[in-house]
C-alpha cells in the first residue's frame, strides 16, 4: 500500500484521503494510516473516526496522523453530530490551535448544512 501512495504521488495525488467513519475505514489503524499518509505525502484529508461521542479523539487521531507522517492535516466536513455534542466546537477549535503552535499544519472544513442534524 505504501508502494502504491508513492506511486500516486509521483502521478500527482496531492496526498492522502481516508473516509474512517464508513465501512472499509473504519478498520484502518492510527499506525496504517500514518504510514501511508508519510509515503503519500502532501496532505492527509479525512472525515473523521466519529462526529459524535468520540469527537475530539477522532480531532486527536487526525492530528496524530499529520505529525508522525510529516504532513498537511485536513478534517473533512468537520461536524459534530447530536445535540449532546455541539459544544464541542471550542475544544476542537483548542485543539488545532495547539496543533498549529506546536507547529503541525491543520485545518478543516465546513459547510452551513442543517440537514445532517441529529437533535
Amino acid at each position: 500500500m505504501r508502494r502504491l501512495a508513492r506511486e500516486g504521488a509521483a502521478d500527482g495525488a496531492l496526498g492522502l484521503g481516508s473516509a474512517l467513519i464508513y465501512t472499509p475505514g473504519t478498520f484502518a489503524s492510527t499506525d496504517e494510516l500514518a504510514a501511508l499518509a508519510e509515503a503519500a505525502g502532501g496532505t492527509y484529508i479525512s472525515h473523521l473516526r466519529n462526529e459524535g461521542d468520540r469527537l475530539l479523539e477522532a480531532v486527536d487521531e487526525l492530528i496524530e496522523i499529520a505529525r508522525r507522517a510529516h504532513v498537511r492535516g485536513e478534517i473533512y466536513h468537520l461536524k459534530q453530530a447530536g445535540k449532546t455534542n455541539w459544544l464541542k466546537l471550542p475544544a476542537v477549535i483548542e485543539r488545532v490551535e495547539k496543533a498549529r503552535a506546536a507547529g503541525i499544519d491543520i485545518a478543516a472544513d465546513m459547510y452551513p448544512y442543517t440537514a445532517a442534524r441529529r437533535d
